[in-house]
């Protein structure tokens, strides 16, 4: 438990210590009732303001000594997600995979869930990526804390993650699954100024007259302009009601991509490698993202992903820490790319 929750329950035992010495002075058995009621309100003054955590650092172990991985392996991992959320809970992999959240008469269904790029040292030949050692990790968040949860118990009972494609296979075994803070600032859901660095791609596009995407780059005018609209369209989604605060919402953010000393990375991403349905994608990363926002809009970028394609890896965000900016370099060879 992080400090802001204990100063939270500290708070709420506080409030009810107050109420208590009303309790004692207008009951004859006060000193009875009091105890019950104070652990029934702290539980729920708890489990009401409490934040939940949804993101995890998940730890793989290859069956192989020398594992050889698709440079492309997004969509595979993606898949290896989706077939252990089946296994934790069908009905919700449905919803999350055929439909997603959906504004009322809008066919585009935002998949609410994203992952980080593998962390671990490798080489690469040609088109496949081989690990220098069998240990890797990657995070992944989602926007539901319910999901969370499955997705829990179904990593315990399913522990096995392939990674493949016809090509090659790779087979892992989950080690280990951590729950990371919560690194949003605890505070009340007014205006956040935030540093975000993509873990993974980020993609951003605006769609042509033939209906595909058009790529931005993070210097491009409209990359900002094409950023927040999905943002914003992703929260309609979800959240279908007041449009007045949802447009005064707008006006309050603001995103300006920041890189210090060096320029941004492009990456081209293969998604359904090999297939009849193959498309290729382009995202950035290595910059940073300076944010401007209402609290709700910022834990959706967090939970959630931003720009496009996050349930298929991309768009994954952290918080910079103060420290960090100045003290810290990415080192290229420990991102799987």
């Amino acid at each position: 438990m992080n400090e802001n929750n204990r100063s939270k329950i500290g708070q709420a035992h506080e409030k009810y210590q107050h109420i208590g010495r009303w309790i004692n002075i207008y009951s004859p058995h006060g000193d009875k009732i009091f105890p019950f009621l104070r652990g029934i309100c702290l539980f729920f003054d708890y489990a009401l303001n409490v934040q939940h955590h949804m993101r995890f650092k998940i730890t793989l172990e290859a069956r192989e000594s020398h594992p050889i991985l698709p440079c492309n392996y997004q969509y595979p991992l993606s898949a290896a997600v989706y077939r252990i959320l089946g296994e934790a809970h069908s009905t919700h992999t449905q919803f999350l995979h055929d439909t997603g959240y959906r504004r009322p008469f809008r066919l585009k269904g935002f998949k609410l869930f994203t992952f980080s790029d593998l962390h671990t040292p490798f080489q690469i030949q040609g088109d496949r990526m081989y690990m220098k050692r069998p240990i890797a990790d990657f995070q992944i968040c989602f926007y539901l804390p319910d999901v969370a949860e499955h997705f829990l118990k179904g990593l315990f009972m399913q522990q096995q993650i392939d990674i493949a494609d016809p090509v090659s296979r790779a087979s892992f075994t989950i080690q280990q699954v951590d729950l990371l803070d919560d690194s949003l600032p605890d505070t009340p859901d007014g205006v956040q100024e935030l540093m975000l660095r993509p873990l993974s791609p980020l993609v951003v596009g605006m769609k042509n007259q033939r209906g595909h995407y058009e790529f931005l780059r993070p210097d491009d005018p409209a990359f900002t302009q094409w950023l927040k609209h999905n943002w914003i369209e992703k929260y309609r989604a979800i959240e279908n009601g007041d449009e007045q605060r949802l447009s005064r919402w707008i006006s309050q953010t603001e995103i300006k991509p920041v890189w210090n000393g060096t320029s941004y990375r492009s990456r081209l991403i293969t998604i359904k490698a090999f297939t009849p349905q193959q498309t290729r994608i382009r995202g950035f990363d290595r910059f940073l993202l300076q944010v401007r926002a209402p609290r709700p809009l910022l834990k959706l970028a967090l939970d959630a992903g931003m720009g496009l394609y996050n349930a298929m890896g991309m768009g994954y965000v952290e918080v910079m820490k103060k420290n960090f900016l100045s003290a810290h370099r990415m080192r290229s060879e420990d991102i799987a790319w």
